[in-house]
């Protein structure tokens, strides 16, 4: 199929030509006119027969005019259709090359170094139905990082595209008193009503984990004034029901995430362990390792991995790891999460601030 611009040249081409026989055709016609004008007045029979001679030949001229004036508007139709067509095809092209630039990209960030977390995730995973783990950053960015953790913790369980995750964004200092509020969203959320106890609402919870995962993930966990009574008041009597309700042979899990991203986590006190121990029991979060600063050697063992994933323009360098780390570090970032992945998100002509990449890392 011819390209846009000559399919745009012709066009141009066409419609020139075409103007050109209109005012041929426009001139003409107004002769016939004035013609056809003479021959009403006329008196002489050698000029009327003159006059009438002009009139049909002008009239063959003008039904040639005709013709190819509709040969010429079939024509330029045609190659409006194909432009049309070809840019079409031109959209639908650039948008499935953006789509498979963006996947791309998901796919190498969910390769990062989140390896000892991956490990520690899973080890709990394989033992209880219920877990909670808290997932924190150091003071530095780690917003997105975190986001992205996230998502592949959650990509690790079995059954990942099937379950409810209900996402609490903690905006002011939580106590006793607003737990009970808390229990009225998971009432909402799991078909109880406002005022059933909290065993009643755990009891449908569990109904539900019959046939799905159950996440729960609260943001911002540095506003408990008492995440030892939060746990208490929450989560114990969860993990009571499930532990009580909850068949063994049944596969799916309730999970909560308590996330902090400005590393309050290390300055609170609070139960918790950050290694498996087979006498640990669910209702203890697990604490797993804190996002921290992503080091040359990470990147450059991650970088080894995108030989099939990176754009031409790094892998065609001499040493395109050594260059790609480079890139990536550039501009002092010191490998702080969150400019990492600005930075990656660079290399396959993405902002990571973008709609697209920000509701991609959305849970």
């Amino acid at each position: 199929m011819p390209t846009v611009q000559l399919l745009l040249n012709k066009v141009e081409r066409l419609q020139e030509k075409s103007e050109g026989f209109h005012e041929e055709w426009k001139q003409r016609n107004d002769k016939v006119k004035r013609l056809r004008t003479s021959l009403a007045i006329e008196t002489s029979i050698s000029v009327k027969i003159q006059l009438e001679q002009q009139i049909k030949e002008e009239d063959v001229q003008l039904k040639s005019l005709d013709e190819k004036l509709q040969e010429l508007e079939e024509e330029i139709e045609q190659a409006k259709n194909l432009l049309i067509r070809n840019k079409q095809q031109n959209v639908a092209k650039s948008i499935s090359d953006e789509l498979f630039k963006r996947e791309t990209l998901y796919k190498v960030l969910l390769g990062l170094d989140y390896i000892d977390h991956v490990r520690l995730f899973r080890s709990f995973l394989k033992t209880k139905q219920a877990a909670a783990f808290v997932i924190h950053g150091s003071p530095e960015d780690t917003e997105y990082s975190l986001q992205l953790l996230l998502k592949r913790l959650l990509g690790v369980m079995e059954g990942k595209t099937n379950f409810p995750l209900l996402k609490t964004k903690l905006s002011c200092r939580v106590r006793k008193r607003d737990v009970s509020t808390l229990w009225r969203q998971l009432a909402s959320e799991f078909g109880a009503n406002y005022n059933d106890s909290p065993d009643v609402i755990a009891v449908k919870l569990c109904e539900r984990l019959q046939t799905e995962h159950v996440i729960l993930l609260f943001d911002n966990i540095e506003l408990l004034i008492d995440i030892n009574q939060f746990i208490q008041d929450l989560w114990l009597p969860l993990v009571k029901v499930v532990k009580k309700h909850l068949s063994q042979t049944n596969s799916c899990q309730l999970l909560m995430f308590l996330v902090d991203y400005n590393g309050s986590v290390s300055n609170l006190t609070f139960e918790c362990i950050e290694k498996y121990t087979a006498t640990w029991e669910p209702h203890v979060p697990i604490r797993l390792p804190m996002v921290s600063q992503f080091s040359v050697d990470v990147l450059t063992e991650w970088v080894k991995s995108l030989v099939e994933d990176l754009p031409d323009e790094f892998i065609n360098q001499e040493d395109y790891v050594q260059y790609t780390v480079k890139f990536i570090l550039q501009n002092g970032n010191h490998g702080v999460p969150d400019l990492v992945m600005k930075r990656i998100c660079d290399i396959w002509g993405c902002d990571l601030e973008e709609e697209g990449t920000r509701r991609w890392l959305e849970l």
